[in-house]
């Protein structure tokens, strides 16, 4: 397809047609001709965004209607009011998914803004480094190069442009945030002000989806906020951050419950790294907490990071606690004025704020902290926080300024800003209403729903209409959580590429072709062992003192396993009341420490993650030298007893990366009794299907997605044969005969998702059912018939290039319960991906296809490198 543009004619005057073409997405220009103005329909567009993929369909994203809201050094600055996707293929592929469609432009028309002429993704300091290296061109050619990439929200979906070498002009670069604009006429002059918040797109999503942090340190909801004010001969900046709770939690169901889900010792890394991104951009950083004590779930957020700042001690941060809500109590706000007089001292004197002079372009003055705040979302006490220090820093500036007109206009004070402070008063007054509106807006896009303080902004007080207002808007964003987030959280993933439906296409899709002929070049592997022991319990409550050393280890000489995966069934009595109560914290603390303890006795590891569910319950042990090369974990769990209802059977899961490979360990409870095998293949279906919620709201991770698969536990299926029989055989050992009527091996190849599976030899007696503390089968009056009922299965993904190997798999004997633990041990390959070496192995190999690829990458790389700080010593601050 094409578009001409008049704004982009070459330098013979000629206009050009973009052309795309749908098979192979190959883009180029050609001159526009005669012939082009008949062929197809003839829409006026403006802007285009890029090529997005919507579960396999291709679409072009183009701006249909835009609104100009404000303006930047002459530069106009539009927000997106409408936008349209052309689709690649035919009106029936793309009905299918039309609720994702209509979900991406919806989208698209929540605080997305660009400009045509000058780069909105970087604040005024970093743009104006760039500019005085020679890094930063003066025509709007450069603009797409230039652009700060964590800000630029369309820029995976114009990789193939890039690629191509396209010429930047026919790609818009847009950020997600707000902006606002307003020019005053003052002493003849003008005073501009523009307030311009951009949220990153690492981490994005919605409120309930995107909490904390991830293991590359980005933050959900993190959002740069910078006031500019320009007047006379000189420009005005200062920036403000705001980020989620850089710890690994999530909130989840309709009470919204809070958990953490690493300690600080597996949070360390990550959690440095989120702060040494904000030191390289910022230097310094005061990192200022708003949560609450007096709520449990924000006091346990609170008490974790403050172990965590202990711990890693950072040099150039600075961490401030204020219990906002606490303090403001009963319309206090005016209380905030402690919090500034707590960093008053170095934000005035020590962070300052960015002045340079317009007519120049030289830096007069350079921002050398900054303020990084933090409630529960981010969202109200933060966004009051962060007006009342923007206010400040304007005082400051204003008070210069009117120093300043002292000297060039004695002879008349009545001029400038004078000496009347009240002339001043309409910047403060327009800055509060800003920053309200921003505050609404960066809300709307998190949580749903405006701001519930918006008059605490404005006023300084919220009033008795004011908290009926915020009653209002916490049920409003109670029903958007629970009713719209999850796809509107679906649509972001879809608009940054990172859906895991999203397929290839290009030269992405050919690249990554040939990248698998080279990966022996930028990938290397080494061995792990991981044991795997499931159990279950039979509802018995071990002593504190319980040792379970010889079922963990299979002998004292042996090399410690690099991973434990332990799961248990029947951690507790399948009662009514155990179903309803759900899980029992005080079973599931006990196990855990019987767990470590036992572990911990020949070797030291970190209990990672775990995940309980009524009697189920599974935990991921590492050795300690091993913690910080797991990444991207995940739990789940799917309750399949009484129609989905009831966890007293079902699963929980795990997932991990261990360095760049991906593994799902899933603990069941399938259905019991002898004739239910269908039951049973119905709930490994459930299973598969819902872990991780991927039937149910959007999840990064899919159980077919992952090079290694796990399924095990109490599995249920039995032997199809007489009580006696089987216990015949048994005494004979004759294994094969039973394994011949075992319902699991005769059904799994005709199962779609078994028969992928492997499991070891059973040459091992059947662990169930024993009669209590012996090693009889059972003797009740129900004589169950013995059966294998306890498993482990196994799956290498056909893409992985690891190898998995089962060195072991049997029983261990214990009285404890009706069920004998069974062990697999596994010795699997994983993989260490070298990004330098693949990326310029992806250089090389676009370089082949379009020439002059590899000089356009290493001049980014320079890009990327030229502002580099020398951080001051945070203590001569202080």
């Amino acid at each position: 397809m094409g578009r001409s543009n008049s704004d982009l004619d070459g330098q013979n005057g000629q206009q050009k047609v973009l052309v795309i073409e749908k098979k192979f997405c190959k883009i180029y220009e050609k001159n526009y001709t005669v012939e082009d103005e008949r062929r197809g329909l003839q829409n006026p567009i403006s802007g285009l965004l890029g090529v997005l993929n919507i579960q396999g369909q291709n679409f072009i994203v183009v701006i249909t209607e835009k609104q100009m809201i404000g303006k930047i050094d002459g530069a106009n600055i539009f927000t997106i009011k409408n936008v349209d996707l052309i689709p690649f293929g035919d009106d029936h592929s793309v009905n299918q998914i039309r609720n994702f469609i209509d979900g991406v432009k919806k989208l698209l028309t929540l605080g997305f803004y660009f400009s045509y002429n000058t780069d909105i993704t970087s604040n005024r300091q970093r743009s104006a480094n760039l500019r005085n290296k020679g890094m930063m061109g003066g025509d709007s050619q450069s603009i797409w190069e230039q652009c700060d990439k964590r800000y630029f929200w369309n820029f995976n979906i114009c990789q193939d442009f890039l690629y191509q070498k396209v010429d930047p002009r026919w790609i818009v670069p847009i950020i997600q945030g707000y902006v606002e604009y307003s020019s005053q006429i003052f002493d003849g002059k003008e005073l501009e002000i523009l307030l311009i918040s951009r949220r990153r797109f690492a981490m994005s999503g919605t409120r309930y989806n995107a909490r904390g942090l991830d293991d590359d340190g980005n933050v959900a909801n993190y959002v740069e906020t910078e006031q500019i004010m320009s007047y006379r001969n000189f420009i005005y900046s200062f920036v403000q951050i705001r980020g989620s709770v850089p710890l690994f939690w999530q909130q989840k169901g309709i009470q919204a419950h809070t958990s953490i889900k690493r300690d600080e010792t597996l949070t360390s890394q990550a959690f440095d790294k989120h702060l040494n991104d904000m030191v390289n951009d910022y230097r310094l950083v005061i990192f200022i907490n708003l949560l609450q004590k007096g709520r449990s779930n924000e006091y346990m957020l609170t008490e974790a990071l403050e172990k965590l700042f202990k711990i890693c001690q950072p040099k150039c941060v600075k961490y401030t606690y204020f219990d906002f809500h606490t303090e403001t109590k009963g319309d206090n706000f005016h209380k905030l004025n402690d919090l500034m007089i707590k960093i008053e001292d170095m934000l005035i004197k020590k962070f300052l704020y960015f002045v340079e002079d317009r007519n120049t372009g030289k830096i007069v003055q350079e921002q050398k902290g900054i303020m990084r705040t933090n409630c529960l979302d981010c969202l109200d006490r933060t966004n009051v926080t962060q007006t009342k220090v923007a206010l400040k820093i304007i005082e400051t500036i204003l008070d210069k300024v009117k120093g300043m007109n002292r000297k060039t206009q004695r002879q008349d004070d009545n001029l400038g800003f004078g000496l009347d402070s009240n002339n001043d008063a309409f910047v403060f007054d327009i800055l509060k209403n800003m920053w309200a509106e921003n505050g609404d807006m960066i809300s709307k896009q998190y949580a749903g729903t405006s701001s519930t303080i918006t008059s605490v902004t404005k006023t300084g007080k919220q009033g008795i209409m004011g908290k009926i207002d915020q009653m209002r808007r916490g049920v409003e964003r109670f029903l958007v959580n629970n009713i719209e987030d999850g796809h509107k959280h679906e649509c972001i993933k879809l608009l940054i590429n990172q859906h895991p439906q999203q397929q290839q296409y290009g030269v992405r899709a050919q690249l990554e072709k040939q990248l698998e002929k080279y990966q022996n070049h930028f990938m290397s592997w080494q061995d792990i062992t991981i044991n795997i022991i499931t159990w279950n319990c039979a509802g018995n409550t071990p002593p504190v003192t319980f040792d379970i050393g010889n079922i963990l280890y299979q002998e004292d000489n042996q090399e410690r396993p690099d991973v434990y995966i332990v799961g248990l069934q029947e951690m507790v009595k399948l009662s009514a009341k155990s179903v309803i109560q759900g899980k029992d914290r005080e079973k599931v603390m006990l196990w855990e420490k019987i767990i470590t303890n036992s572990l911990c006795k020949r070797h030291r590891y970190v209990c990672v993650s775990k995940k309980p569910m009524v009697g189920c319950f599974i935990l991921l042990y590492i050795k300690d030298e091993h913690k910080n090369r797991i990444n991207s974990i995940r739990t789940s769990k799917v309750k399949t007893g009484f129609g989905g209802q009831s966890g007293n059977k079902g699963s929980v899961a795990i997932r991990f990366n261990f360095d760049n490979s991906s593994f799902a360990f899933i603990n069941c409870h399938l259905t019991s009794g002898q004739k239910q095998v269908s039951e049973r293949l119905e709930d490994i279906r459930e299973i598969y299907k819902k872990s991780f919620d991927c039937s149910q709201k959007f999840q990064d991770f899919m159980i077919q997605s992952h090079d290694y698969k796990f399924i095990f536990g109490d599995l249920n299926f039995r032997i199809s044969l007489p009580y006696e029989t089987v216990k015949d055989e048994i005494r004979k050992r004759n294994y094969p005969y039973l394994q011949s009527k075992d319902q699991l091996l005769s059904v799994k190849s005709q199962n779609s998702i078994l028969n992928r599976f492997s499991e070891g030899i059973l040459d091992f007696d059947p662990t169930y059912k024993y009669d209590d503390h012996s090693n009889t089968y059972d003797t009740s009056q129900k004589l169950r018939t013995p059966a294998w009922c306890d498993r482990i299965l196994y799956e290498k993904s056909q893409k992985c290039g690891g190898n998995i190997e089962l060195q072991r798999y049997g029983r261990r004997e214990s009285y404890f319960s009706d069920h004998r633990p069974v062990f697999g041990v596994f010795n699997v390959a994983v993989c260490k991906i070298d990004y330098d070496k693949k990326q310029e192995i992806e250089y090389k190999l676009l370089d082949l296809l379009f020439p002059g690829t590899l000089n356009l990458a290493r001049a980014r790389q320079q890009l990327a490198l030229t502002i580099e700080r020398k951080f001051d010593d945070w203590d001569r601050g202080y």
